[in-house]
């Protein structure tokens, strides 16, 4: 940003940036300086899973996933994807409220930024596929992606 440019006009320009915008916040020439930099840090103390797992939840449909939908779209158990997640959660790399758990905007876009094309087609696919098997799942006794984000998860993914 130039020194002679206001909040608003930056702010505007990060907005327009869609997975861009971590390549906007940084410093020329001063690679440390950058956000990604900084995630890069909190990423490489997670074990190879959890890495795993924090990868897939850049594909989030939503602003956020219960441990039954991380467990969908990772392919694991509710237990796994719970460990999983409070790991995310001890490294700063996903938030959580209520029982739900979310990346902001920049944690989406470097997560998205780390994942391979055929591991984000398989999140999805698992996902879909988890949704449209949920009453049966439900009435079998296994994990199943919950109320709002399983509709979310259908209309967007």
């Amino acid at each position: 940003m130039a020194r002679n440019a206001n909040i608003a006009a930056h702010c505007a320009e990060l907005a327009g940036a869609g997975d861009g915008i971590l390549d906007r916040l940084r410093i020329e020439g001063d690679r440390r300086s950058a956000v990604r930099s900084a995630f890069e840090l909190s990423y490489r103390t997670l074990p190879d899973e959890a890495r795993r797992m924090f990868r897939l939840l850049g594909q989030l449909p939503g602003p956020d996933l219960t441990v039954d939908a991380a467990a969908a779209l990772a392919g694991t158990t509710p237990a796994d994807s719970a460990a999983l997640l409070a790991r995310i959660a001890d490294a700063h790399l996903v938030r959580e409220r209520a029982g739900r758990f979310g990346l902001d905007v920049l944690l989406r876009s470097y997560a998205r930024e780390l994942i391979g094309t055929d591991e984000a087609h398989t999140a999805r696919r698992r996902l879909m596929l988890s949704r449209a098997q949920g009453p049966a799942r439900r009435d079998s006794g296994q994990a199943n992606c919950p109320g709002s984000y399983a509709r979310s998860a259908g209309s967007r993914a």
